[in-house]
C-alpha cells in the first residue's frame, strides 16, 4: 500500500479529475489489496469482498465528511476504515 496513492486519489477527487464512483471504486480496491493495513486481513476473500460492499456507504461518506486541513485524508480513510471494520465484524458475527 502506498501511502501517496490514497492521498493521490483523494487529490484527483478533489480537483474534479475523477467520478465520486471511480474513487469509492480505487479505494475499495486499495483496501482489499493492502488487506492487513486496513485490518481485514484475517478475513478470506469472500468475507473480504462482504466487507467492501457493506461499506460502500460508508467511503461515500467518509468523501463528504473530510475536511481537508485537519489531517491527512490517508489518516481518515484507514481509521474511519478500521472502525467499519470492527462493526462490520460484530454484525457479521451475530448473523452467524
Amino acid at each position: 500500500m502506498s501511502n501517496s496513492k490514497v492521498n493521490s486519489i483523494y487529490e484527483s477527487y478533489r480537483k474534479n479529475e475523477i467520478t465520486k464512483e471511480k474513487t469509492i471504486s480505487l479505494l475499495m480496491e486499495e483496501v482489499f489489496n493492502s488487506p492487513r493495513y486496513y485490518g481485514i486481513g484475517n478475513l478470506d476473500e469472500d468475507q473480504k469482498s462482504d466487507f467492501l460492499i457493506w461499506n460502500y456507504k460508508g467511503i461515500n461518506s467518509l468523501l463528504d465528511n473530510f475536511k481537508s486541513g485537519t489531517s491527512s485524508f490517508l489518516t481518515y480513510f484507514t481509521v474511519t476504515t478500521r472502525f467499519q471494520t470492527k462493526t462490520w465484524a460484530r454484525a457479521y458475527a451475530k448473523k452467524q
